[in-house]
């Protein structure tokens, strides 16, 4: 039974606070604001002084602000989706008619290629032995 007062006692609490705290008169002190009054301080008024027809059309205005802004935001968002989804097929290489090409075949690696090998030292010709001169007569 304590566990349900505490919550309602504590609500009560607040609501009390809350309605003490809206009838206290703001000062205004220099540059800065003050619940209490101080030298040269000017009491501010804090109530809506607009008359019915003035609040009526201000909330006009801001439904139809939210109206437009909630429609630029789908728009916007509606935009975004396309974009990614471009960026996607553009990324598959998507082509109309044709099979993507893989990527590896659009930008191939330079193939390296070897030094060339030394060339082999060339041999001396063999003599040949000297034998028997061949005389002819």
């Amino acid at each position: 039974m304590l566990q349900f007062i505490r919550p309602l006692f504590l609500s009560i609490v607040l609501s009390a606070v809350s309605s003490f705290t809206a009838a206290q008169t703001p000062y205004k002190c220099g540059n800065s604001y003050s619940q209490t009054p101080c030298a040269d301080g000017k009491a501010v008024m804090n109530q809506d002084l607009r008359t019915e027809d003035q609040k009526r059309q201000a909330d006009e205005t801001t439904s139809r602000q939210k109206s437009a802004a909630s429609g630029f935001e789908n728009d916007r968002i509606a935009q975004e989706k396309r974009d990614a989804k471009a960026l996607r097929d553009a990324d598959k290489g998507a082509t109309i008619g044709k099979k993507a090409e893989p990527v590896a075949r659009l930008h191939p690696k330079p193939k390296l290629t070897k030094p060339p090998k030394p060339a082999k030292p060339v041999k001396a010709a063999k003599k040949k032995k000297a034998g028997n001169p061949v005389v002819q007569p």
